[in-house]
């Protein structure tokens, strides 16, 4: 009776942590004005990193445990839960903070004719 693909969850833990690692190599590696964090997809991306990285060897053990075990140490993937939540949230706040882009002007072939 299987209760979680390991091997397929373990694929994919991994090619997300090494998109997300190459994400901050990107971003560090570019010089701006804002500071990295003031950014909502920063925060996105250390959620989605600490998740993983909480949940990564449940997941992989999940077939290979004892149901007992399982259950037991399965309440310990909370807290990687929570702390994503958290970040998320955090991403959702400077998202607002930041507010509308401004649209440069941009030169277009078409002429504006809405005349109402």
């Amino acid at each position: 009776m299987a209760r979680v693909d390991s091997v397929p969850i373990g694929i994919e833990s991994i090619l997300l942590m090494t998109y997300i690692v190459f994400y901050f190599f990107n971003e560090f590696k570019t010089i701006t004005n804002e500071n990295v964090y003031d950014r909502p997809t920063f925060w996105i991306a250390i959620g989605v990193f600490i998740y993983i990285g909480a949940t990564f060897f449940l997941n992989i053990l999940g077939n290979s445990l004892a149901k007992e075990d399982f259950n037991k140490y399965y309440y310990y993937s909370y807290f990687g839960d929570i702390l994503k939540n958290i970040f998320f949230a955090i991403a959702i706040i400077f998202f607002a903070k930041s507010g509308p882009k401004e649209k440069k002007n941009i030169i277009t072939k078409v002429p504006y004719l809405d005349m109402i």
